[in-house]
């Protein structure tokens, strides 16, 4: 795993969109392993607000995010309680499957609760990386 702060300018620059990952990676001789770790990290949307971090703290740990190097967005993430950890949706597999759900449609279902926790949030909008 890269450091954070090695992480933070490059990203930075793609976010921005003035150089391409592999440009810059090749342009500056960055490893195979650092360019993974660039291309894995997600996009910003054009508006940010509560709900997109409360969304993205289920699939990483946003304390290790380069996108949280804004003070607003570290203090909102941790009001929200998503900072070190991912949300808790309280969504339960085992009340999903007593409702009989079968095979694919068990995970839609999940997700969809996810996703209706997720919109029940109040959405306050964060300031633009401008």
């Amino acid at each position: 795993e890269e450091p954070l702060c090695a992480l933070l300018l490059p990203w930075l620059l793609i976010q921005r969109r003035l150089i391409s990952a592999d440009r810059l990676c090749s342009q500056l001789g960055l490893s195979k392993r650092f360019f993974k770790a660039l291309k894995a990290q997600p996009r910003l949307p054009v508006r940010a607000n509560s709900r997109f971090l409360l969304a993205l703290s289920l699939r990483l740990k946003l304390a290790r995010w380069p996108g949280l190097y804004l003070a607003s967005w570290q203090g909102e993430a941790q009001r929200l309680g998503v900072f070190d950890r991912p949300f808790s949706h309280g969504v339960c597999s085992e009340a999903v499957l007593a409702e009989g759900f079968k095979a694919a449609a068990i995970g839609q279902e999940i997700r969809r609760r996810i996703s209706s926790q997720i919109r029940k949030q109040d959405g306050k909008p964060l300031p633009t990386f401008n």
